[in-house]
């Protein structure tokens, strides 16, 4: 795994007609790490992850996964790939018509093919018990809040045993309790799972209590990448601008 990514994006570059969305963009996520991408609304951060997981092809320059280039991988090894990702998206995307229980049981269903009902059924209570949802398997989406829904949709998310995490907004809607509670549930996620987590966010007091890494997406271009702390130090203006806004000072972040 060079240089410990488990996914390096190379100059990447990806437009819409005339619009140019992604240019020569090149950033790494390392292997058990919280990498969090931030950037102004419209800026292409979802436009980054897409093309990541394959809902999108990029124009130009290529996507590796443990070394080697996902575009090289037979059908076999990119199903592979495209199942070692799991996606806790900005509006949850619980099915409204199933039930918690159905929900979270779906993808080991319809993706994993799981049959036996005893296992789906202990697995399923399992998740529900991690997250802090015990008891909720019979309720519906619209029966939950929105802190509810977003851990119903991790356990979702985490139901094909993922090797990375993918979170597009992950606090967006809720308060400052629940947003605290969410991010504590994405440390956990990758304290004691082991995993790693790329979160899209604009939440950055969020950003700061749970990365590792920073990436400021802006122009088109990674503006900048690195620790919390080198990133209160950066002289990059919008990065500045992010962070005078929402009030952070290197005494608040660590190493």
């Amino acid at each position: 795994m060079k240089n410990g990514y488990i996914v390096e994006v190379k100059k990447l570059s990806k437009s819409f007609g005339d619009n140019q969305v992604l240019n020569d963009v090149s950033i790494g996520f390392v292997d058990g790490e919280i990498s969090v991408v931030i950037g102004k609304s419209g800026t292409g951060k979802s436009v980054l992850i897409k093309n990541i997981i394959g809902i999108l092809k990029p124009d130009a320059g290529d996507i590796l996964y443990n070394g080697k280039s996902i575009y090289a991988l037979d059908t076999q090894e990119y199903t592979q790939y495209r199942q070692s990702f799991g996606y806790l998206f900005q509006e949850s995307a619980l099915f409204d018509s199933m039930n918690v229980f159905d929900n979270i049981a779906f993808p080991l269903v319809e993706v994993k093919k799981i049959k036996d009902k005893r296992y789906i059924e202990r697995f399923v209570n399992e998740k529900l018990e991690w997250v802090g949802l015990p008891g909720t398997g019979k309720l519906y989406p619209a029966e939950l809040s929105g802190g509810m829904k977003k851990r119903a949709a991790l356990a979702r998310a985490l139901a094909i045993s993922p090797q990375i995490l993918l979170f597009d907004e992950p606090t967006t809607g809720l308060d400052p309790v629940l947003s605290e509670s969410i991010d504590e549930l994405i440390l956990r996620v990758n304290n004691e799972l082991g995993l790693t987590c790329i979160v899209i966010s604009h939440d950055i007091p969020a950003t700061f209590r749970i990365a590792h890494k920073i990436a400021l997406l802006h122009d088109t271009r990674i503006q900048f990448h690195g620790t919390p702390r080198e990133a209160v130090a950066a002289d990059v203006p919008m990065l500045k601008k992010f962070i005078t806004n929402s009030f952070v000072s290197v005494d608040e972040v660590g190493d």
